[in-house]
């Protein structure tokens, strides 16, 4: 059994947003492509051997980026076109090992 704790810098390259609210009042139908950007992450596992073969490994990982529209927008300040990306991601694998 053993604790694993790593952060690492990603590599977003193909982020987009697809609007579908044709069918709502005053809605729109629109996708937009963010540009290329960087982000990081961190994470804690837990890792288990269950013998000689397998393993589970169970932790949490937080991530964070920064997006940016791709075309000119003249507010900077608009939370659609520059937006903020985080999330906690739950992980639970079973591992072979050869």
């Amino acid at each position: 059994m053993r604790f694993k704790v790593g952060a690492g810098i990603d590599y977003y390259w193909y982020s987009k947003i697809v609007f579908n609210t044709a069918n709502l009042n005053n809605g729109f139908n629109d996708s937009w492509m963010y540009d290329k950007t960087f982000g990081y992450h961190a994470r804690v596992n837990f890792e288990m051997n269950l013998n000689e073969r397998w393993s589970l490994d169970y932790g949490l990982k937080y991530y964070n980026v920064k997006y940016h529209v791709g075309y000119d927008n003249p507010d900077p300040n608009d939370k659609f076109h520059n937006t903020i990306g985080s999330g906690v991601d739950l992980i639970i694998g079973l591992n072979y090992h050869f």
